[in-house]
């Protein structure tokens, strides 16, 4: 009898010391096309508050999980940047649109397993498409890393009899994925090649 291949694969990128376990059916990216580009969610920006991220690895969830629904893409993305201290990786770049002093937004602090990482979410809508993207920072080896979870659907009146995807459900696979990060310690600059080829988007 054939043996049953595992549900999860392992993802290790030796440079930047990530690793992470996420389902085999997910679609794995690295290198250059790390960087989601997913339609319809669209260019995946770093929320970095300086330039020189790079994307390090992406796992996309297949299209068709939630048949029925007006799910599009969800994606799990893991980007570095050695240019923050570790006072400007708790920030984040994006700014609160209901501020007219175009302040920052407001990061909260949670604890991922035994990481401490500070988290602000973003929220993007059009006739076309809704995407909600969780984003989520820490710093260790002397660089910050990101971690960024993204759910899209379809947007507004897709069609009649397609319901509504479970936004909690999809991100909650995201979540596991996230719960199994752990990073390496590695040289400086192993990280300082890893993230000196690629500037942020």
């Amino acid at each position: 009898m054939a043996k049953k291949r595992p549900a999860n694969v392992t993802y290790s990128d030796p440079n930047s010391g990530v690793s992470f376990l996420y389902p085999r059916k997910f679609a794995l990216m690295t290198g250059n096309d790390a960087l989601p580009q997913f339609a319809p969610l669209g260019d995946a920006v770093m929320n970095f508050v300086q330039p020189g991220g790079l994307a390090i690895a992406t796992v996309k969830a297949p299209a068709g999980s939630y048949p029925g629904t007006d799910f599009a893409a969800a994606f799990f993305n893991v980007n570095v940047n050695r240019n923050l201290s570790e006072q400007e990786c708790e920030h984040f770049a994006f700014v609160d649109s209901h501020n007219v002093n175009g302040a920052p937004v407001d990061a909260a602090k949670v604890k991922i397993g035994s990481t401490d990482m500070e988290t602000t979410s973003n929220f993007s809508a059009s006739a076309m498409t809704q995407t909600e993207t969780q984003y989520y920072h820490t710093y260790t080896n002397g660089a910050c890393y990101e971690y960024v979870l993204s759910v899209g659907t379809a947007g507004y009146g897709v069609k009649d009899g397609v319901e509504p995807v479970n936004r909690d459900e999809v991100f909650a696979r995201l979540d596991k994925i996230l719960a199994t990060v752990k990073i390496n310690p590695v040289e400086q600059e192993q990280v300082a090649e890893a993230t000196g080829s690629s500037d942020q988007k």
